[in-house]
Parts: structure tokens; C-alpha cells; sequence
């Protein structure tokens, strides 16, 4: 019959006990281990049992922290204190719109996977033929190869008539798959040919929903991957900077990649859309609440981009001087088909109208202010708000202590968060929802 701890150790003399039992048994008898024990008089018992004896202190008084109920979040939940030194390393060579989002899923994330530079060790065993993150290149780069040689060539001003889009397509595909073979190896033949196909499946789908819709439409693709950065001279940046505890101004920047800008000409005005490829999943959201709850900011970013390269392509005379003004912002799903009222299949996207940017933009902006303010404070808790979806693909979730007691009413009673929960909680109206 199985005994219960307390059962094989009171059972026992103490001097009888292993160094790991006897501590067992003095806190259950809430003995501190820092007087002196039975066995050596005189002699503590991590002394007597070779136990750093500072070390134990400090974790047992980090041990009461963890488990206080008080209302103040402490350095053992991701309060961290002054990050100037981060702040002046990194920050101010530029903040990407995705780490952002990172710090308005959840903070602790942030700060592990932006801060502490930790990431998830993959155990080899599970890896995919081509990680989800390597497929993303794959098809970036696929993609911006084949609107680049119909630019170079004039294909969409009528001037290259003999280019075949899908055999041009095929032949660039073609090209990464064999460069990817040549640097990778590739464990699983058949099942590479398999993504292979599957890849170029998805790639000609879009190709053709794409090359329509810009005959339709008019906008032509003018910019690929084109690299942006914002600084202490363009207008946003000012309005959203922040200040240290000792007022001294943040000179913080924001670096991000657009994938493509597609420009329309209307006399002397040009009207231009912001589209950003997605090969992840489709979701019916609109991208209007998770922009001002700071977990989708990539199309604000971009759109505050465009303008500024617009604006000096226009003063280098690439384009003609004049108006310019944006039609929208959209995540194009690249692997994601939908069936219009017709029945006919096409690529999903979601989308920001001009006219629902300029009415939510004030509240994106001050949901990125408010971040900056907790990233320079070093404020780095467990996100707050209930979201479960969030955490299940967390790569930090090993080390995450969200359901732990102590530190959810610590979460809920801590008024340095008030400001973030409500940010996750705000909200559109039902007239922008048909977006």
C-alpha cells in the first residue's frame, strides 16, 4: 500500500533522513532551514548540507512575491523598470510594425521574443519540409520576381504582348524550388514534389484573380518590396514619440517592407493601393478592430509609408507632380480561395477604405503611443485580456504563468494596466463592420 509523504517521513528519525527529506520535513513543520538542525548543533541546515544560504533567501522571498495577492505586478511578472538602454540599442534603429503587434497580443511575449532575443528550440523530428516562415519568403519572393519582369518589360502599358504571365510564373517558381533543393536538404522527396505542386497551385490562382482585377481596376503594380523608414522628421513619429521619466524626447523610428503599391493616374491626380500578401489564414474579422487594439498595424504603417515614398518619388519626378491619395489597404491571401455571388472562386482579402482610415486613424495612433510608453517603462506583463486563441501557438507558452492565481488578480487589480485592457477591448461601429 502506497504511504503518503508525511507518513514515510514522520515515520522516521530526522537524522535517518536524506538532505532532500529532512528539507521536506522541516516545512512541513515550518522549520527554517537557517537555524541550526538535530544532526550538526550549532550548524544550519544548508550549511550542514552544503545550500547556499543567500540563495535560498532570494528565492524565497521571490517566492513570496509569486504568490502575493497584492495589487502591484512585480519584477518576477515582467516589470522590468527603465529600458533606456534597449530603447537607445534598438529601438532607435527602427520598430517594425509586426513587433508591435507581438507587444498587442501580449507584452511578456514581447519582451521574451524582442527584448530577450529567446526563441522556441524546434526539435528536428517535427520540422516541416519548409517551415511556415520559409514559405512565406517562398512565396514573396516568387511573386515579387514575376511583377517585376512585367513592370521591366511594360506588360501592363500593353508593350510586351508576347509574355505568356503563367509560363513566366512556372519558370521563376521553378528557379526557387531548385535554389531551396540545392541549400536544403530535402528528407521527404515525395513530399516535397507534393508542396511543390501545391505551391505552384496557389501561385497561378492568384496570378490569374490578380491580372484580372488590374485590367479591371486600372491600379498597376508600380513598387515591389520597397523598404520604408520613418524618423524624427516625418509628422507621425512626432505625434506618437514618447519621453523617458526624465523628459529627455525618444527619438524613435519605424522601419517596415511594403510588398507592393499599385498606382492609378487620373489627369494629375494618382490614386494608389497598399497590398500586403498573407499565406496564412483567411479571417472574416474586420481589420479595423485589431489596427485600433494595436494587433493588426501593418496597412496603418504601410499606409503612412506609401505617402512619405510617393512623396519623394514625386520630388524626384517619377511622378508627376500633382494629388495623391489612397483608394485602400488590403491583406491579399495568396493560398485562400472564396466564391463571390456568382460562384466564381478568387483570392480573399480584407481591407481598409480610405474613408474608414481617416475615422479610426486618431485611435490607431494613440494605441501605438500608449505601447511605446509601457516598451520604454519597461512594463512587460502576461497580456491581460482573455483571448485563448492567442496562447495556444505562443512559443513561450512553456514559460508563461497565465494560469496562475496569485498573478491573475494581480493582472486585474494592477491600475498600470488599465489603459492596456482597454485598449483590447475597443471596438467599431456596426457601419464600419461592412468593411
Amino acid at each position: 500500500m502506497p504511504r503518503g509523504i508525511k507518513d514515510k517521513l514522520f515515520g522516521k528519525e530526522i537524522t535517518l533522513l536524506t538532505p532532500k527529506e529532512a528539507g521536506i520535513r522541516m516545512a512541513l513543520d515550518r522549520i527554517n532551514p537557517a537555524y541550526p538542525c538535530l544532526r550538526h548543533t550549532g550548524t544550519s541546515f544548508m550549511t550542514a548540507f552544503g545550500i547556499n544560504p543567500v540563495l535560498f533567501a532570494r528565492s524565497q522571498s521571490a517566492l513570496g512575491f509569486i504568490e502575493s495577492h497584492e495589487n502591484l505586478l512585480t519584477a518576477y511578472d515582467g516589470i522590468v523598470g527603465d529600458m533606456s538602454q534597449w530603447w537607445e540599442k534598438r529601438a532607435c534603429r527602427g520598430i517594425s510594425p509586426t513587433a508591435l503587434e507581438t507587444f498587442g497580443v501580449c507584452p511578456f511575449k514581447f519582451f521574451m521574443g524582442k527584448v530577450l532575443e529567446l526563441e522556441s528550440l524546434e526539435e528536428p523530428e517535427k520540422i516541416d519540409i519548409i517551415a511556415a516562415v520559409d514559405l512565406g519568403i517562398l512565396y514573396h519572393g516568387i511573386l515579387k520576381d514575376f511583377y517585376g519582369h512585367l513592370i521591366k518589360k511594360g506588360y501592363f502599358h500593353k508593350k510586351a504582348k508576347e509574355i505568356k504571365p503563367i509560363e513566366l510564373l512556372h519558370g521563376i517558381a521553378q528557379k526557387y524550388f531548385t535554389d531551396i533543393e540545392r541549400q536544403i536538404p530535402i528528407p521527404y522527396p515525395i513530399l516535397w514534389e507534393n508542396k511543390k505542386d501545391e505551391v505552384l497551385g496557389f501561385l497561378t490562382k492568384f496570378v490569374t484573380w490578380d491580372l484580372d482585377r488590374i485590367e479591371q481596376t486600372g491600379y498597376i503594380p508600380a513598387y515591389l518590396e520597397r523598404k520604408a523608414h520613418l524618423s524624427a522628421q516625418d509628422e507621425l513619429v512626432n505625434l506618437i514619440s514618447v519621453s523617458s521619466k526624465q523628459d529627455k524626447a525618444s527619438e524613435v523610428t519605424f522601419k517596415g517592407k511594403i510588398d507592393r503599391i499599385d498606382l492609378k493616374s487620373m489627369g494629375n491626380a494618382t490614386s494608389y493601393r497598399v497590398v500586403d500578401y498573407k499565406a496564412g489564414k483567411y479571417s472574416k474579422e474586420n481589420l479595423l478592430k485589431p489596427a485600433i487594439r494595436g494587433q493588426k498595424l501593418q496597412l496603418p504603417f504601410y499606409i503612412v509609408m506609401a505617402e512619405r515614398i510617393l512623396s519623394e518619388e514625386i520630388r524626384k519626378g517619377h511622378i508627376p507632380q500633382g494629388q495623391t491619395s489612397l483608394e485602400d489597404a488590403s491583406f491579399v491571401y495568396v493560398t485562400q480561395d472564396v466564391g463571390d455571388k456568382k460562384g466564381q472562386k478568387g483570392t480573399p482579402e480584407k481591407t481598409i477604405k480610405d474613408a474608414d482610415w481617416k475615422s479610426f486613424q486618431g485611435q490607431c495612433w494613440e494605441t501605438v503611443k500608449e505601447f511605446l510608453h509601457y516598451i520604454r517603462e519597461g512594463i512587460f506583463p502576461i497580456s491581460p485580456t482573455e483571448d485563448t486563441q492567442k496562447c495556444e501557438w505562443c512559443e513561450f507558452s512553456t514559460v508563461c504563468q497565465k494560469g496562475h492565481q496569485p498573478l491573475r488578480v494581480r493582472l486585474e487589480q494592477d491600475a498600470r494596466l488599465k489603459k492596456y485592457r482597454e485598449i483590447g477591448n475597443l471596438n467599431i461601429s456596426k457601419k464600419s463592420n461592412k468593411s
